[in-house]
């Protein structure tokens, strides 16, 4: 697939003849040529043979020009959705943000689509296989999503089922939660040869859902297990997609300063925190259709710099990504404790394969244990003691540690619940 440059205003080929059919718009209405409304459209393309539309028909050749199985459609209205067929389609989107889509091409018939944008926040999608086709965005925030991509949805099967799937198609991104992420790796260490998943096609891991892709020890894990980077990224379902990592820093993640207003705050007394202080993160969306949020207190807890990045990015970072949440937090015997705290220490010792952290109460103070399941040939005692150690040094905590028979603790595949409250 060849694309020029999307904000560009060179159209050329068949760009050209979309051009034509608009200045011809009497001749456009017919057989696969939509024209749209007013109103906000959806406009399917029927893969009709266009050789009896006029407006084809260069001056001068007395053959008829077939475009065989080619749409093109018009958007008029605000918000618009645009799907062309399995020919080489032309789309021209209106006003407003539309959504163009570039249909998937016939067997081995490359065609070629044009997808034109208008003034508003446009996604244009190609799908696998297309020819060299064009994009022209115009005003507004446009998106381009370009194949061939091949998604797989992973839902609903046996994490087994899902390691040969990833073999299957030479899966080279993953999906996850970093627990999910560790657990395949965990499995494929017991069934399969060593260093399966080391060999295997997957190149990048991108996780979500947890505080575990900026934590060292536990993204060090994953990708030792894997072979592959962790790309850590942050959203909330109140709010949108919030933050990504990039390429060249690890363990920070880019506040999206574009769709969103991001501030950091005390979250006892709302003042903003300076920058290197931890404090809550509040957002307002500023584009998010139909879902507006002002302000909105995430809880989560992080540390922002304003320095700029080495991926030549000026936006924001939080430095470690999201470091806490707000209403984790449990106080033990006077010491603030964090859930992300505990398991950055527990990471640390990699003959740890699950843990459980309990709080219980005895009388009116509240007390911490933890549970672990080693790996096979692991010296139990000496590792329970030297974790206890490690807790202690970290937190200030006394903290029992007792070691549980294999297959003790539950596995996770999407968030974990490691932290468990007892009342």
């Amino acid at each position: 697939m060849t694309l020029t440059t999307p904000r560009s205003r060179r159209l050329t080929g068949a760009a050209l003849l979309a051009a034509v059919a608009l200045a011809t718009s009497a001749a456009a209405a017919m057989a696969s040529v939509d024209p749209g409304t007013p109103d906000k459209d959806i406009h399917i393309g029927k893969d009709n043979d266009n050789a009896s539309n006029p407006f084809i028909q260069p001056p001068g050749v007395a053959a008829p020009q077939h475009m065989n199985d080619t749409d093109l459609l018009f958007g008029r209205g605000n918000a618009d959705l645009l799907v062309g067929g399995k020919g080489g389609d032309t789309l021209l989107g209106g006003a407003g943000p539309d959504i163009l889509v570039g249909g998937p091409d016939r067997g081995g018939d490359r065609r070629d689509d044009v997808l034109v944008s208008d003034d508003g926040d446009d996604v244009a999608v190609w799908s696998p296989g297309d020819g060299n086709d064009i994009v022209d965005g115009n005003a507004g925030t446009d998106t381009l999503v370009v194949g061939p991509v091949l998604t797989t949805a992973g839902g609903g099967m046996p994490s087994h089922a899902r390691i040969s799937m990833i073999d299957a198609v030479g899966a080279t991104v993953i999906c996850c939660t970093p627990t999910y992420a560790l657990r395949l790796a965990e499995i494929a260490a017991q069934d399969w040869p060593v260093d399966h998943l080391k060999n295997g096609p997957v190149r990048i891991l991108i996780v979500a859902g947890e505080p575990g892709g900026s934590i060292p020890a536990t993204r060090r894990r994953i990708e030792e297990s894997w072979g592959a980077r962790v790309i850590d990224h942050h959203g909330l379902t109140e709010i949108g997609p919030v933050s990504f990592e990039c390429w060249e820093s690890p363990g920070f993640l880019h506040l999206n300063e574009g769709e969103y207003i991001c501030e950091v705050r005390d979250p006892v007394t709302g003042e903003e925190t300076v920058d290197g202080q931890p404090g809550e993160l509040v957002i307002t969306n500023l584009g998010r259709t139909a879902s507006p949020n002002i302000r909105y207190r995430t809880g989560d807890i992080v540390v922002r710099r304003r320095e700029p990045c080495g991926c030549g990015r000026t936006w924001a970072r939080l430095e470690g990504g999201i470091l806490a949440r707000a209403d984790d937090m449990i106080n033990i015997r006077g010491v603030n404790v964090y859930p992300a705290g505990i398991e950055s220490v527990v990471r640390e010792m990699v003959e740890v394969v699950e843990f459980r952290s309990i709080v219980s109460r005895i009388g009116a103070m509240r007390a911490l244990r933890m549970e672990i399941e080693l790996a096979p040939g692991a010296d139990g005692t000496a590792l329970a003691s030297r974790l206890a150690a490690d807790l202690r040094d970290v937190l200030g905590l006394s903290i029992p540690v007792k070691v549980v028979a294999p297959g003790t603790l539950p596995r996770f595949e999407m968030k974990a619940s490691r932290f468990v409250v007892e009342e």
